[in-house]
């Protein structure tokens, strides 16, 4: 018999992995009504950075999400959502959809749920390095 070559083989890296940059966040909400919750308070921590602020409305987390989350010093990030129930990355869709300055990508499941909403800046639209993904988590 024919000996055969191993199914996978270990490759050495040429460089080093960069470490992920990972953002768990979180709303707080309330329903206006059966269905349809409302984003009250937006939550963020990860190693280094943490943040809180109630959220007066849509146009306001436009505002919180521009100043604290998609800055060039937050580039690269991922944000996950904490208990997100598939409503946490639309909150974020609904609140940039308007702001032509972005550039909204979303993951779809195979069932066409959203999974993850990756953004670029509108002038930069496909770089891997200066883009920000908010994704459904547990």
């Amino acid at each position: 018999m024919k000996p055969q070559k191993p199914a996978f083989r270990r490759r050495a890296r040429k460089r080093a992995a960069n470490p992920a940059r990972l953002v768990a966040y979180d709303f707080e909400t309330a329903p206006i009504r059966s269905g349809t919750p409302r984003p009250l308070y937006l939550t963020a921590a990860g190693d280094d950075w943490r943040y809180a602020s109630p959220i007066r409305t849509m146009a306001h987390l436009h505002d919180e999400l521009v100043a604290h989350f998609l800055t060039d010093a937050r580039a690269g990030t991922t944000y996950a959502a904490w208990n997100g129930n598939r409503f946490d990355a639309y909150f974020i869709a609904a609140a940039l959809v308007r702001d032509p300055a972005w550039r909204l990508t979303p993951f779809l499941t195979g069932s066409r749920e959203l999974r993850a909403l990756v953004i670029h800046r509108a002038d930069d639209p496909t770089s891997r390095t200066r883009r920000w993904v908010f994704a459904d988590g547990m």
